[in-house]
């Protein structure tokens, strides 16, 4: 499993790690080169049997669609060999894919929503203080309970 951020998401630039400084292993772009690349860096851990996985926070937060440059980038991580891209970032489940027989998750929301839920559903930014239905989900063990 690699683990990868894009820009898109938010993630500012200073936080790419370096040879000298921790941070988040920073995707330059999501070209094919790009692509190729991390996927050339990854096979050299690839032991027989292994399957490869990348992690991407990429996107959006809210809305459905997907970019091309997202779709084209994932296609390209399963030519390479990838067997499973797992996309996140959005606080909603989005598309999936079977691509040449390999899975593309494109976003998969929120495991544990902590956003306000009111009449209007999960848009904070249509909810008020004065919004008698608002409340935050309760935590109970690993499940969120309304």
């Amino acid at each position: 499993l690699f683990s990868f951020g894009s820009t898109t998401s938010g993630i500012p630039r200073q936080w790419d790690a370096t040879s000298v400084c921790p941070g988040v292993n920073l995707l330059d772009d999501l070209s094919e080169t790009t692509a190729s690349r991390i996927a050339a860096g990854m096979r050299q851990f690839q032991r027989p049997g292994d399957l490869l996985v990348a992690s991407i926070h990429w996107g959006g937060n809210w809305g459905y669609d997907i970019p091309p440059a997202q779709i084209a980038f994932a296609h390209r991580l399963i030519e390479e060999g990838f067997s499973i891209v797992h996309g996140h970032s959005s606080h909603h489940v989005k598309a999936i894919e079977v691509f040449k027989g390999r899975l593309i998750l494109y976003g998969c929301g929120d495991f544990l929503p902590d956003y306000i839920f009111c009449r209007h559903g999960w848009f904070p930014h249509r909810c008020t203080a004065s919004d008698s239905s608002a409340h935050r989900p309760r935590m109970h063990g690993s499940f969120a309970i309304s």
